[in-house]
């Protein structure tokens, strides 16, 4: 796919000589036999907006006015000297030795929006863009080359992505030195406000220019060098993974999840403050972790809100804050009941107001996350059921299930099956097995309805 090779061939060529990187970027620049989107597929300018443009009702108009992209033709107005990505901005940006500020969405950004309200139409801030930057605009699903770049560098820099992204870049060479997402327009939420972050670059640039510039370079070298190694063979992997001492995996599966129940909300469930995501892979680690440590019997100790200050976690604790965080998902207005799937992530703490945009790349994971949910739970009920049949003993209300069965149900279902057996005998031994509370052990139905709704959202 084109832009598969507009991403490799732009990260070759971002560390390597300044033609060969010039020559992609502007070949691909506004070329409509090789953009990412042919002609056919662009959206057409909107009728209100060219009612609007031939009219001339606007107090400002810049060169996204020519533009065919409706995320671009919503800036076509601001008092921001907007440039579209082309080589007529990279000239500027080299006759006037001035930084280029990238800003990158997609028209249906929340997000996006919102920045634009607070800084992209304010007259104080336009000011301050004009005059340290030449400022581009970039519509992500017209140019999605151009986004895959620069946002492997904002991950890498920040530990996190996403849209708007902001990103500063060198005049001669289009090598990023600063970025993030989102910026408010004044200081709030403890993030500076989008005015502090460009005087203090404007300032860096004009005094730290070279240290700037060296650091854009050495960031680039190392992300060439990341994206440019193959991929490992599934017979590599495997290897490699057999090589790595289970004790240390074991120290770094713990590690990281008492590194994230620092942020677990034991009153609501999820982790962090607002705004509130589902976070799938963290969830999934954490099961994880209540296996291994329920395998070894480890007990821990300290209560579920004081799990930060405990030196071993246990696995009760590990799967409450587990199940607990699926449960009020859910439950709450992020999980869509009529069209199924999960929205982005919740507004608020308490995940009633979601945030009405969903991703592909998290109800997929969530659909696994739910599916071992339901396998856990449905495990445990049927060792209640066996115990109050007195086919087995239990002690207090507690369903218990063996280590071996919830590692199974982790992996894959042929993993499962072999597992089974050997973990047959281990359920009595209460330091072997995985406890599901009485108020944690809701109907595996439920979660086998949410992971039906989110396969449905997924199939369309």
């Amino acid at each position: 796919m084109l832009a598969c090779r507009c991403y490799r061939r732009l990260i070759a060529a971002a560390s390597g000589s300044v033609p060969s990187c010039k020559k992609f970027l502007v070949a691909h620049s506004h070329n409509p036999q090789r953009s990412c989107m042919s002609k056919r597929q662009r959206p057409t300018m909107p009728q209100a907006a060219a009612s609007q443009a031939a009219a001339g009702e606007h107090k400002h108009t810049n060169r996204l006015a020519k533009e065919q992209s409706p995320y671009l033709l919503q800036h076509a107005h601001n008092p921001v000297e907007w440039y579209p990505w082309g080589e007529e901005a990279f000239e500027a940006a080299r006759q006037q030795d001035k930084p280029i500020f990238l800003s990158v969405g997609y028209a249906t950004c929340h997000w996006c929006h919102v920045m634009e309200h607070e800084s992209f139409e304010s007259e104080e801030t336009a000011a301050i863009m004009n005059k340290h930057f030449i400022n581009i605009k970039v519509d992500r699903e017209e140019r999605p080359d151009v986004d895959r770049v620069y946002m492997t560098f904002v991950q890498a820099l920040t530990g996190g992505g996403g849209w708007p992204m902001s990103v500063w870049l060198t005049p001669g060479e289009l090598k990023p030195f600063y970025g993030g997402t989102y910026y408010p327009g004044v200081d709030q939420y403890g993030m500076p406000s989008f005015p502090t972050i460009l005087r203090r670059i404007a300032q860096l640039w004009s005094t730290k220019r070279e240290d700037l510039e060296e650091q854009a370079s050495t960031i680039m070298g190392q992300l060439e060098e990341f994206t440019s190694s193959p991929p490992a063979s599934p017979g590599t992997a495997a290897a490699a993974a057999a090589a790595v001492d289970p004790k240390q995996l074991l120290a770094a599966v713990r590690g990281c999840a008492k590194s994230l129940m620092k942020g677990y909300d034991p009153k609501l469930g999820g982790f962090g403050g607002p705004p509130k995501f589902p976070r799938p892979s963290e969830i999934n680690l954490l099961l994880r972790a209540a296996t291994e440590q329920a395998a070894i019997g480890g007990k821990g100790g300290g209560k579920v809100g004081s799990m930060a200050g405990s030196k071993a976690l246990s696995a009760q604790q590990l799967l409450q804050a587990s199940l607990h965080s699926l449960q009020v998902m859910a439950a709450g207005g992020m999980y869509d009941q009529l069209g199924g799937g999960f929205h982005r992530y919740s507004v608020d703490e308490y995940w009633h107001v979601p945030h009405f945009e969903k991703m592909m790349y998290d109800n997929p994971q969530l659909a696994l996350t739910y599916l071992d949910a339901f396998r856990i739970t449905l495990a445990a009920q049927r060792q209640q059921q066996k115990a109050a049949a007195g086919g087995s003993s239990s002690s207090g209300a507690a369903g218990t299930i063996a280590a071996a069965d919830a590692g199974a149900a982790l992996v894959s279902p042929a993993a499962a099956a072999g597992s089974g057996a050997g973990a047959a005998g281990s359920s009595s031994s209460s330091s072997s097995s995985l406890a599901v509370e009485d108020d944690l052990l809701m109907d595996p139905r439920v979660y086998a309805t949410v992971v039906r709704g989110v396969l449905d959202y997924t199939r369309r």
